[in-house]
């Protein structure tokens, strides 16, 4: 799973259904289903929140033979908390199409692609769901992608890339910053570019964390952020969101309480 050759076929793949775009039509019961994002290791994506004990339903558009559905999950602590990730497809009377029960191991990203073959028609419905073999868990699992893909998107291929530029470096200012307030960071090389990072937060964190889509620069390569969590930030790396390789900086900033 490339996220970086994900981006890059979604932008010439319009028939794929991403139901991480269309959450919100969705429902859950309890009400414990939200978007995010997760990073594992060098592998940042956009994510749907599943709390434990929680179930997500989604009414998926008409399914076309030789159809796919292509998810993936992890457990949001990265330790095993006893949370079994389940996925069915449903048909229109309710009766389950196809089901997956998955133990996600800590710390990495478990990944299907199921062939649903002949199965067509109207009414489906993918359901995702975090189960909770013991009480009291506090974990969740968050899911991506969520995609049904038809058959003519899997014929699809990417053209041989021109690798997009690189960033050279970042600045932001004020430092230190007072919580709350509004960072200005410039990107060197970087102007009207999606760019993703990874840090570390001195004092809770010592393996860097991914932020997938940090941000979106203007032409000047500047962009805007509220931060309202303190502490010692230590930039590590960053890139255009367009590549899978990093540009490693080392970039120190703090915002203070």
């Amino acid at each position: 799973y490339d996220v970086s050759a994900r981006r890059r076929l979604e932008s010439i793949d319009r028939r794929t259904y991403r139901v991480l775009e269309h959450w919100s039509e969705g429902r859950s019961e309890p009400a414990a289903v939200f978007p995010h994002e997760l990073g594992l290791g060098e592998s940042g994506r956009d994510t749907l929140v599943v709390l434990g004990g929680a179930t997500y339903s989604h009414p998926l558009p008409p399914i076309h033979a030789g159809s796919r559905l292509r998810f993936g999950v992890a457990l949001a602590s990265g330790r095993a908390t006893g949370l079994v990730a389940q996925a069915r497809l449903k048909g229109a009377s309710g009766e389950t199409i196809v089901e997956r029960a998955i133990r996600p191991q800590p710390g990495r990203w478990h990944d299907e692609d199921l062939d649903l073959g002949a199965t067509e028609g109207r009414g489906f419905t993918l359901e995702v769901s975090a189960r909770a073999e013991t009480a009291g868990t506090d974990d969740w699992l968050e899911w991506g992608p969520l995609d049904l893909v038809p058959p003519e998107s899997r014929k699809l291929a990417l053209p041989t890339p021109v690798d997009p530029p690189q960033p050279r470096g970042i600045r932001i200012s004020p430092s230190p910053m007072k919580r709350g307030g509004w960072a200005t960071i410039e990107v060197l090389g970087g102007g009207e570019m999606e760019v993703d990072c990874q840090y570390i937060l001195e004092a809770e964190t010592t393996r860097p964390r991914t932020v997938v889509s940090w941000l979106s620069t203007d032409a000047a390569g500047l962009e805007r952020l509220q931060v309202n969590r303190p502490g010692r930030y230590v930039i590590t790396a960053i890139r255009n969101a367009l590549r899978s390789d990093w540009v490693p900086i080392r970039y120190e900033w703090a915002c203070v309480p």
